[in-house]
């Protein structure tokens, strides 16, 4: 008879643990040890890695990297923190062999958690704010995007700079949500998303405080599920369909919250002189659940100071209905803008 016994290494104080391309990746945490250094297993053996064959630095400058990132074919993606690498990790190649090739050497990851695959790109936070990795050439070459966070530039600065890595992102159902610590936050307090297909940022989210998100499909459907800061495991509820939709699917710990939408500032083509308004209507459509204490409110020249239009009793399923009111009486203006909110 013949006995095999296979003596395993093991990294010191591993950490980023992914899987691609049948193996698992990982960096250290070990500061003795290069920051820069990937290790891989064996394939389909995750319990066995060879620390001098298939381990290798990448770049080989002492770059710490933050993210690892599994992309198209065999390539995975290495984000460090002043700079970007691809690896291909041919599984018919051996691991020394491996084409490492450089990115980027002036842009570089701050939080892994952010790493997210919108569509074709993988979106990353950096310094100066969202950037994403692209492919360019029929996938022959890649390159990193200017930030597509500028829209929103104001808010990214208000980021803390002291604790950039608790950031997190997700991708779930077309939409982007990285959240994020403001001014003098130390964990993530606010979150922005991001409409991949229309490249927009439509508005800054508070009341949540994920720490890091998961999507899941217990239920056959695709769910999104976050850890937040107090140590909740919470589900976003929007998985019933709009005319199923029940007043819980729009409370947290079974008590409503009041949610809102401003628009932009008009001017009506008159960038300059202060106006009188007339008239304004607004027009707006409900789902399944009726909204509590639908209000309109006026903001003058920007101010967060609200002036009262006024409240309506809105209906459940109303596919359109329309609210005017006198604006005489409010005022001069410059610019104008107009916000709706509801108690619940």
């Amino acid at each position: 008879a013949t006995g095999t016994a296979r003596i395993s290494q093991y990294q010191s104080k591993p950490k980023l643990l992914i899987s691609h391309t049948s193996r698992l990746f990982c960096t250290t945490g070990d500061t003795t040890l290069p920051p820069d250094t990937l290790y891989a297993s064996d394939i389909l053996d995750g319990d066995s890695w060879d620390l001098v064959t298939n381990s290798f630095q990448v770049g080989g400058d002492g770059d710490p990297i933050v993210a690892l990132h599994p992309w198209y074919n065999f390539l995975l993606l290495v984000f460090k923190e002043r700079s970007v690498y691809v690896v291909n990790c041919d599984p018919t190649v051996a691991v020394v062999d491996w084409e490492v090739r450089l990115v980027n050497n002036r842009q570089g990851c701050v939080s892994w958690r952010s790493v997210q695959t919108v569509g074709a790109d993988v979106v990353f936070q950096t310094r100066d704010g969202l950037r994403s990795v692209r492919s360019i050439n029929q996938g022959e070459q890649n390159d990193v995007s200017d930030p597509i966070s500028a829209p929103i530039n104001d808010v990214i600065q208000r980021i803390n700079p002291a604790v950039l890595s608790v950031s997190a992102g997700v991708y779930y159902k077309n939409l982007y949500l990285l959240s994020v610590p403001l001014d003098s936050a130390v964990t993530p307090d606010h979150v922005l998303p991001f409409r991949a297909q229309f490249q927009a940022w439509p508005g800054l989210w508070t009341g949540w405080t994920p720490r890091c998100f998961t999507v899941a499909a217990f239920n056959g459907k695709p769910e999104l599920y976050f850890g937040d800061q107090s140590g909740r495991i919470l589900k976003w509820n929007d998985i019933n369909a709009n005319n199923a939709e029940q007043a819980a699917d729009y409370e947290d710990y079974g008590a409503g919250y009041e949610s809102y939408l401003i628009g932009r500032a008009f001017n009506y083509n008159e960038p300059f002189s202060d106006k009188h308004g007339v008239l304004s209507e607004f027009a707006y459509a409900t789902g399944a659940v009726a909204p509590t204490g639908l209000t309109f409110t006026m903001l003058k020249d920007l101010s967060n100071s609200e002036t009262a239009l006024g409240t309506v009793t809105a209906s459940a399923n109303q596919n359109y209905a329309r609210k005017s009111y006198n604006l005489n009486s409010k005022g001069k203006f410059a610019l104008a803008q107009f916000k709706i909110k509801a108690s619940s």
